[in-house]
């Protein structure tokens, strides 16, 4: 099978992202999240950012019918790191093409075209230190049909880390919740951000052997500069004795 080349989809033709797909993105998605789930459906204006993003359209392809619908799309984007090159792939197909051997045939198309930009950045010259380093196709992803992981261990991916997320509808009551009396409850402040830290690091410790440095946990998570972080919805409890 020739990884260079593109399946053919009776009625579609293959081409690159374009700023005009963030609709067509955006209803291709919610058709895939009616089989898949919908945990992490992107927004309109996150769509548009992706179609935006010179370095994921340059590494897209999409398949799209007469109506402008999309029928599977793939893209992937590359993070240069000092020790290695990491490919991250992204590639779906739509729910009624599904089984047709489409989303094998994108994936083996991604890599091959990853595969090439890695190396040439992977054996690149560092001033005077000429370097090869290790190249790693990556897939991240959320909402995924049960089969899904199935078919990529077939390809040869291992599977690396999983995360279950719990979601909670915010119109619905809070749970109760009964804690000791020696455990004080406090919302996020200046003065103990550095707790909510700590229990990061003690509750993943047993997880990753990568813990987050605080500096950067603090900036993604618990950042008083970022318009979504929430203070008063953020709590820690601790040992009263401890306070």
């Amino acid at each position: 099978e020739n990884m260079n080349q593109l399946p053919e989809i009776s009625g579609t033709t293959w081409r690159p992202l374009a700023e005009r797909d963030e609709l067509a993105l955006l209803a291709f998605e919610l058709a895939c999240s009616q089989v898949d789930g919908a945990t992490k459906l992107r927004s309109l204006s996150e769509w548009q950012k992706v179609v935006q993003a010179d370095e994921v359209v340059l590494r897209s392809q999409i398949a799209v019918n007469e109506a402008g619908d999309i029928v599977a799309a793939g893209w992937f984007e590359i993070d240069d790191r000092v020790d290695a090159v990491h490919a991250f792939l992204v590639e779906r197909v739509h729910p009624d093409f599904r089984q047709q051997g489409i989303g094998v045939s994108l994936l083996l198309w991604l890599e091959a075209q990853a595969k090439q930009e890695m190396a040439k950045m992977a054996n690149g010259d560092f001033g005077r230190l000429s370097t090869s380093r290790s190249q790693l196709l990556r897939l991240i992803f959320y909402d995924r049909a049960p089969d899904a992981i199935a078919l990529f261990v077939q390809q040869g991916y291992e599977r690396q880390y999983a995360e279950d997320e719990y979601l909670f509808l915010l119109e619905r009551p809070l749970p109760f919740m009964e804690s000791s009396p020696d455990l004080v409850w406090e919302s996020w402040a200046p003065d103990n951000a550095s707790d909510f830290y700590t229990a990061y690091r003690d509750s993943f410790a047993t997880r990753t052997d990568k813990l987050m440095a605080a500096d950067a946990w603090a900036h993604h998570f618990a950042n008083p500069e970022d318009d979504e972080f929430q203070p008063d919805a953020c709590q820690s409890c601790a040992a009263a004795s401890r306070r």
